[in-house]
């Protein structure tokens, strides 16, 4: 089974992959200067791929991105991806990005003269998502995510930070990297949103935490709230302890495009696992298989 991308949609086209270009001017490779989103993609679906397009689309409107193409363009190159994808040997399930960037432009951050947009998507075949994760092992990152930050309302491309993040936590032996804000705050993860339990509550991070609020952590709270299970937002104090709490009582997921991905350690410190995070990976299963 193929599971890597043969072709690509690029401004309108679809074209093989190889031959997919932008330009070494493009805005979005020089300053990070471009919004994406990436979708869990089963039986040939993009799911939630409503909610990320609105999504992208508010941020395309925040940062100006002029002749990006609207939703409904984006939504059939999606479909078109996949479908040509899988026509041509490679598997019904994997990820999808859309990529918006403001296009080429002069020299420098000013964006004037910029444009117009350059837009693609590419989907990568592989295994159904959001089945039953292992686990991964979590180390706190040195690196902070701005508090209150009004560019974490968007998925934009200036992702270094993550990557570094992520690298730290790999040079350390540990799988993924926490993030905390710049108050001390469990924020996010290089790649996903966090839930942690705390007090009886499902916690996530406050919506000026700095941490993006991730499509997939919508539907898992709405998955809670139809489970019985209460939840709020909310921030364990800056205080360094965050750790030994959750190692004392609580437990801790992932949300990604993996979907629900058990938190095994913290630190080095053995997280509880709870019996609600089999139970909340097991209906975003049954949710993304029904929506598809």
């Amino acid at each position: 089974m193929k599971t890597t991308p043969s072709l690509a949609w690029l401004d309108g086209e679809l074209l093989p992959f190889g031959e997919a270009r932008i330009p070494l001017s493009d805005r979005g490779l020089l300053l990070g200067d471009s919004l994406f989103e990436t979708l869990a993609v089963v039986n040939s679906r993009a799911f939630e791929l409503d909610a990320h397009l609105q999504r992208l689309a508010r941020g395309v409107a925040f940062a100006g991105h002029a002749g990006a193409p609207g939703t409904d363009v984006l939504a059939r190159a999606v479909d078109t991806v996949i479908a040509a994808e899988v026509a041509g040997g490679a598997s019904r399930h994997g990820t999808v990005r859309i990529t918006v960037t403001r296009g080429p432009g002069p020299r420098g951050y000013s964006p004037r003269g910029a444009g117009p947009a350059h837009a693609f998507v590419v989907f990568h075949p592989g295994p159904e998502p959001c089945q039953p994760h292992p686990g991964w092992r979590l180390r706190t990152s040195l690196f902070r995510v701005p508090h209150g930050d009004v560019l974490a309302l968007f998925k934009h491309g200036s992702r270094m930070l993550n990557v570094l993040a992520r690298a730290e936590a790999e040079a350390a032996g540990a799988d993924e990297a926490l993030l905390l804000n710049t108050l001390g705050e469990p924020a996010e993860c290089a790649s996903g949103n966090i839930l942690w339990f705390e007090g009886g509550l499902l916690r996530h991070a406050a919506a000026d935490s700095g941490a993006l609020a991730g499509v997939t952590q919508g539907v898992v709270l709405g998955l809670a709230s139809r489970r019985g299970i209460r939840w709020s937002p909310g921030a364990s104090p800056g205080d360094g302890l965050f750790g030994e709490r959750l190692a004392e009582g609580g437990g801790m997921v992932l949300l990604s495009t993996l979907g629900v991905v058990p938190v095994l350690s913290l630190d080095g410190r053995p997280c509880r696992q709870r019996e609600e995070t089999a139970v909340l990976a097991a209906d975003l299963v049954g949710r993304m298989r029904a929506s598809s």
